[in-house]
Order: structure tokens, then sequence, then C-alpha cells
């Protein structure tokens, strides 16, 4: 599982783009994806 923001990816690895702005919408979305993310991790341990 994977929750990621937009980001330059190169030989080097991935770098996010800071300049990339959240409405506070945005933000508690991405929150509430990260607590399912962790949610479903969490189960999956046992």
């Amino acid at each position: 599982m994977a929750l990621s923001v937009p980001s330059i990816v190169s030989a080097r690895g991935a770098v996010p783009i800071r300049e990339t702005v959240f409405s506070p919408h945005e933000l508690d979305l991405l929150r509430d994806s990260a607590d399912a993310l962790r949610t479903v991790a969490d189960s999956l341990r046992g």
C-alpha cells in the first residue's frame, strides 16, 4: 500500500513537489485516506 503526494520521480528517487498547495478539504481527505490505510494495515498484521 502507498499514499503519495505529487512528486518528481527520477533515478535519484521521488521528491515531493513542495509548491503543491492543498486546500483544507483536500488535507482532510488525505488524512482520512491515511487513516483508512493504517486501519487496513493494522488488520493485516493480526
